[in-house]
């Protein structure tokens, strides 16, 4: 092999290396962005962004501060981010979201169960609430938007009775499914069982099933013609 055919192998050989080092650099930044986010995540919910840490973050995650920072520039932000990963989330599911207004309610009750660091994340926005606009406030609008003109829909094509506003009835269905898990206690007292449980469960999303069957719209006007 010639010097300059050397040469231009040994060019290709160290373009392929930096590629594949910029290529772990990458992954590498993904990987520890994600786990300060996740981290993020448990810590803000369970101390609310007043009492959330940096420092505690960063230990959840396995790196250190500066990493944190490099990622996301302050408390703040990486509070947004947190909303805005929960939130998108959401979004996902609401994709994955039954066409029956019974199937409906169970499917929301079982992710409040299994989600509960998002109900302590809004739990703890809740409790600092002053009325000003809040982390995210547009894009969490647009999706609450979204359920209320399914409801509407639900109605228009008979499938609903149109006897109570969508706004409204959005907003009662989705204390249907989040009440048990936001206030387990409560839960508890009133009926002897957890939200866990697989007898509450059960009875619960009976209860669900039935409260659908009510606000069917061929039920109420059967009933007013009664």
């Amino acid at each position: 092999m010639t010097h300059r055919g050397e040469a231009t192998q040994d060019k290709t050989v160290k373009r392929r290396i930096a590629k594949r080092r910029q290529t772990e650099d990458a992954s590498e930044e993904s990987k520890s962005s994600e786990a300060i986010l996740l981290a993020a995540v448990d810590e803000f919910s369970e101390r609310g962004f007043d009492g959330a840490r940096m420092e505690a973050i960063a230990e959840r995650a396995g790196y250190n501060k500066s990493l944190v920072y490099r990622h996301y520039k302050d408390k703040r932000g990486l509070f947004e981010a947190v909303l805005r990963h929960k939130v998108e989330q959401r979004v996902d599911l609401a994709h994955r979201m039954p066409d029956e207004l019974a199937a409906i309610l169970e499917f929301w009750f079982e992710q409040s169960l299994r989600d509960p660091s998002y109900l302590r994340l809004l739990i703890r926005e809740a409790l600092n609430d002053t009325g000003e606009e809040i982390v995210e406030e547009a894009s969490r609008r647009a999706y609450y938007q979204e359920h209320t003109d399914a409801i509407a829909g639900f109605q228009e094509a008979g499938r609903l009775s149109n006897a109570y506003a969508p706004a409204y009835l959005n907003l009662a269905m989705t204390a249907l499914a989040m009440f048990p898990a936001v206030f387990p206690q409560l839960t508890r007292m009133i009926t002897g069982r957890t939200p866990e449980s697989r007898a509450f469960k059960r009875d619960w999303k009976r209860l669900l099933g039935q409260l659908a069957d009510d606000l069917k719209a061929t039920n109420v006007q059967s009933q007013r013609s009664s």
